[in-house]
Order: C-alpha cells, then structure tokens, then sequence
C-alpha cells in the first residue's frame, strides 16, 4: 500500500491561516453590511483591512510554501473531470482572494477622506491620490468578488467534505491536518 502524503508544516500553516482569514474577514463584512453608519462600523473597517492585509501575506506564505515542496498527485482513481474541477477551484480561490484584498486595499488607498490604511497600530501611508469615484468603483467591485470567493471556498469545503465522507478511499483531507 502506498504512504499517505502528508503537506509540510509550513503548507498547512498558511493554508489554515488563510482558510481562517478568509471566513473572519468574509463573516466581518457582511456583518458590517448590515451596520449603519457609526464610529462603531468605521472602526470595524480597520480591523477588516488589516485582517485583509494579513490575509494576503498567508496567501503568499502558502504560494511559496506550495512552490517550495513537491505537491501531492491526486487520488489514481478519482475521475479526470473531478480533479480538473478541484484544481480549477483551487486557482479560483486563489485569484478571487487577491483580487478582493488589492480591490479593497485600492479602494481604501483612493478614498478620498483618510490618508493611512491602519494594520495593527502601524499605519501604511496611501500612494496614491485620492479619487472618490474610483474608491467607489472599486469597492463596488469588491464586495461581488468577495462573495464569488465565499462561494468558491464553500465549493472546496464541500469537496473535501465529499471526499472525507463519502469517497473515504480518496480522502484529502487527511494531507492537510
């Protein structure tokens, strides 16, 4: 019988990080979505862009890290279709995750009424020059994406769901805990 594989510490570090990022940040703005205006809401934004901007570097954590190891084949017998299916999930969340943290990081650095993007109690200084109708435009873009990319990380949770409980010979989950 072949050895399992099993991803390096490193791998499944970021994986979960980003797992974790993506639900908290994800659940964080809708729950704002519903606030109304208030100083408590507009804090709520600085947690939601640093938590965004932490997101992106466990997203480039785990890139690296899956460049730096050998990635697994898939299970022999899962069907072709079903594995083309789950690789192009896997880069769809990986697209879709960067394209809503830059959309909103840009959003943020064009607003038009705040000069600093805070992360944690440092501030990251805009580069840009302010523009309320492209701030408005591209959190318009924002929030959609943000949502196809819930959708696609429910997507693979069912997936690996499927896999651990109903396929048990072809469990991938088992790699990455």
């Amino acid at each position: 019988m072949q050895e399992k594989f099993k991803y390096p510490v490193s791998t499944k570090l970021f994986h979960w990080l980003f797992a974790l990022s993506v639900i908290g940040v994800g659940a964080l703005g809708i729950y704002m979505e519903g606030l109304e205006k208030s100083a408590f809401k507009f804090g709520l934004y600085d947690y939601h862009k640093a938590f965004g901007i932490l997101a992106i570097l466990f997203i480039f954590g785990l890139l690296i890290s899956r460049r730096t190891y050998t990635q697994p084949e898939p299970p022999a017998d899962l069907p072709k279709g079903v594995v083309l299916f789950a690789t192009i999930v896997k880069y769809l969340l990986f697209i879709l995750a960067i394209a809503t943290i830059l959309l909103g990081f840009f959003a943020s650095s064009y607003f038009p009424h705040k000069e600093t993007i805070w992360f944690f109690g440092l501030e990251i200084p805009s580069i840009f020059g302010k523009d309320g109708e492209l701030s408005k435009t591209l959190i318009e873009l924002h929030g959609p994406v943000a949502i196809a990319l819930l959708l696609f990380s429910l997507i693979h949770i069912a997936g690996v769901l499927k896999h651990r409980f109903l396929d048990k010979e072809n469990d991938v989950l088992d790699r990455m805990i």
